[in-house]
């Protein structure tokens, strides 16, 4: 009812609302973006695998009979385009083709993971299999293999020794060589110690596969997700970190011997990442709880230095390090809802990026906007930053881009790193560089495509705002009443477009693909209880996003009806009045009325002298029905008069004459002597 009543008075005030933004009806093809063919989709990197000078794309797909492959697609100049640079190899079995004690990959950990050799990207696929017995499943090792190419075929090489099994693999050159070592973290857990050692192993590369490890035992509690941190010493090569127990930051650099030091802060932290101090310095920006945001000095084999920099924030999240117009590095923060610029090392402000239309409008629905790092740079391989619908650096301060909403960056690929790739899918973790080694789960609706670079600066229409046609609803002022069965959207947009939808707070998000004709209808069930808050975001090849939101309230019922029928005297016209539900249309009879705005009706109908009846239907917006039948008599309604007290006069007045109409008895006089009457005697008797 307060839905009802809130509509009616958006209704009746309607002339008072500014007119409606335009919108897309129909979201615009896009012939500088490609989506590769749709597959469920676990992982996606890119890198020259050919070794052609131009980055390819390698993704790991599943099949029909649910092996996973890996596939990898180049860019062949000419209407070519993008095509695979050979078939596919296998890098999980089908359990089905698996052999009790056989060494198998179903279901194993797996990720790809890019790593340099002299500059020089390469692909590794680490896989951790499971050794299968009746009743015994344990782990086996960690094995790792190069993706190459080898006589016009995609080949899995061997390249490293069997390992223990691991917890995590992170590529990151921690000496300065050009060359990537190989970070192996595996937690040793002990029974009742929440700051158990973590075995940590270096692989060097040696010719053509890496040299045995070397193992490092380190004491910084859990060793699940080691990081990149950056060159924070000024010494070359970069460190990896922890957060591990009671949140301690523990950074990791490579000594003579390939040993690894850790080094831990004295404060629990949020997050860091290494950053340019005055000159050539280098630091580290740390994010605590309890001193907020902060930049230091922290030389080799010494505490951090006195605070450089600070600022008072008490959560967030630190996108990295960039340039502002002119070339001058700055750090990006993320804090309550947008994106800091700070200068360094001193976290002065320098801006705060607005988001574009597009970005602000997605803000209240099922998607965000992207916010980070594009993985290898721009074009130039400098870092580059996306946000809120825009690029840093840019044109001025930031170039206007598309939102990239549901998708994440994988980076630059093709002639001249001419294309962007977009994984499109929810935020599963995509660095390139490795890091938890976790069972593959194919996300619903994930897939990668390609977009020309260029074409990223070409943002949504209409500032992303969608109106698709709906069907089986009525929609007064952006508002929607529908009956029990929901109501569909028509979607018209770029065949492989992601559809996703969201009904309430918390159902969860679904998700659907628009087909190659370019057209699809989606349902929406929203529930009966309450109005709820539903939206439609349409995100294309390209990355630009396109929504609509609605407050939808269910009429699932026949709506409220209340009716009479007063007789005026000496008039065949009949009053037939009621209340039925607000936006709701009645017809006495044959003959429309007006409902007002609180539901009233009334209307005139003639009728005989007699009980007559007359049928009132009360129809919502949606269909729903509901009929009462009233009787109503013409001229005189005697039905109307009191009977009950009429009655009583009657028979008061029948009482009183047949009262006065009683015999009486007579009593005459008789003489004392007189005899009396003989009475009469029966004779039977």
């Amino acid at each position: 009812m307060i839905f009802t009543a809130a509509l009616v008075l958006l209704i009746g005030g309607s002339s008072l609302l500014p007119p409606p933004p335009p919108a897309v009806v129909v979201v615009p093809d896009e012939p500088d973006a490609v989506m590769l063919p749709e597959a469920p989709t676990y992982r996606a990197v890119v890198a020259d695998v050919d070794g052609d000078g131009a980055r390819d794309v390698v993704r790991t797909v599943a099949t029909p009979d649910e092996a996973i492959e890996i596939e990898a697609w180049h860019f062949v100049v000419g209407l070519a385009g993008w095509q695979e640079l050979a078939d596919p190899v296998i890098a999980i079995p089908s359990r089905a083709s698996s052999e009790p004690g056989q060494l198998v990959y179903a279901d194993a950990p797996a990720r790809l993971i890019v790593r340099r050799i002299d500059g020089e990207e390469r692909v590794t696929l680490a896989r951790q299999p499971r050794f299968e017995e009746p009743g015994l499943e344990v782990d086996c090792c960690l094995v790792l293999h190069d993706l190459v190419v080898q006589d016009g075929e995609l080949r899995l090489v061997e390249v490293s020794e069997r390992l223990p099994d691991a917890d995590a693999v992170l590529a990151l050159d921690m000496d300065g060589d050009a060359t990537d070592e190989l970070l192996v973290t595996r937690g040793l857990r002990p029974l009742g110690d929440t700051t158990f050692p973590t075995d940590a192993r270096i692989l060097r590369w040696s010719t053509d596969r890496f040299a045995p490890p070397v193992l490092s035992e380190l004491l910084v509690g859990s060793g699940f997700s080691p990081f990149i941190l950056g060159d924070t010493d000024g010494l070359p090569g970069d460190e990896a970190a922890f957060i591990g127990a009671q949140s301690r930051l523990h950074r990791l650099s490579l000594r003579d011997g390939d040993a690894l030091v850790a080094e831990s802060s004295a404060a629990a932290m949020l997050g860091a990442v290494a950053v340019p101090l005055i000159g050539e310095g280098r630091g580290i920006a740390t994010l605590s709880g309890l001193s907020g945001l902060e930049v230091r000095a922290w030389p080799r084999d010494a505490p951090p230095g006195p605070s450089l920099g600070t600022r008072s924030m008490r959560e967030g999240f630190l996108f990295g390090v960039t340039v502002a117009n002119g070339g001058v590095p700055v750090l990006a923060v993320g804090s309550e809802g947008s994106i800091i610029v700070l200068g360094l090392p001193d976290l002065r402000s320098i801006s705060t990026l607005a988001p574009s239309p597009a970005a602000a409008r997605l803000a209240t629905g099922p998607l965000r906007a992207f916010a980070g790092l594009l993985p290898g740079g721009d074009t130039n391989g400098d870092a580059a930053l996306f946000v809120g619908g825009g690029l840093l650096p840019g044109i001025g301060e930031v170039a206007s881009t598309v939102t990239l909403a549901g998708t994440v960056p994988i980076g630059l690929a093709g002639p001249e790193r001419g294309w962007l790739v977009l994984w499109h899918g929810a935020s599963a973790s995509l660095d390139p560089a490795g890091g938890r080694l976790d069972p593959p789960i194919a996300e619903a609706g994930s897939g990668v495509s390609v977009v020309r670079s260029g074409a990223i600066f070409i943002a949504e229409l209409e500032g992303g705002r969608l109106e698709p046609t709906l069907d089986t609803v009525v929609a007064e002022d952006g508002d929607l009443l529908v009956s029990g069965d929901g109501f569909g959207a028509s979607i018209v947009a770029p065949p492989g477009s992601r559809v996703y939808v969201q009904v309430g707070a918390t159902e969860p998000r679904r998700v659907e693909v628009v087909p190659a004709g370019g057209n699809l209808r989606v349902a929406v069930h929203p529930p009966s209880d309450g109005p709820a808050e539903v939206a439609i975001a349409v995100v294309t090849p390209g990355g630009r996003a396109y929504a609509a939101d609605w407050l939808v309230a269910v009429l699932d019922g026949p709506p409220a009806l209340d009716v009479r029928a007063e007789t005026s005297v000496g008039s065949p016209s009949v009053l037939i009045a009621g209340q039925a539900a607000a936006q709701t249309g009645v017809r006495i009879g044959n003959r429309v009325v007006t409902v007002d705005a609180e539901g009233g009706f009334s209307a005139q109908v003639e009728l005989p002298p007699w009980p007559t009846e007359v049928e009132v239907v009360a129809t919502d917006r949606v269909g729903n029905e509901s009929r009462v039948t009233v009787v109503g008599v013409g001229w005189f309604d005697y039905r109307a008069l009191p009977w009950t007290a009429i009655v009583i006069a009657a028979v008061a007045v029948a009482g009183g004459f047949l009262a006065l109409r009683a015999p009486r008895v007579r009593e005459e006089a008789r003489p004392a002597d007189e005899d009396g009457t003989l009475e009469e005697l029966d004779p039977e008797c």
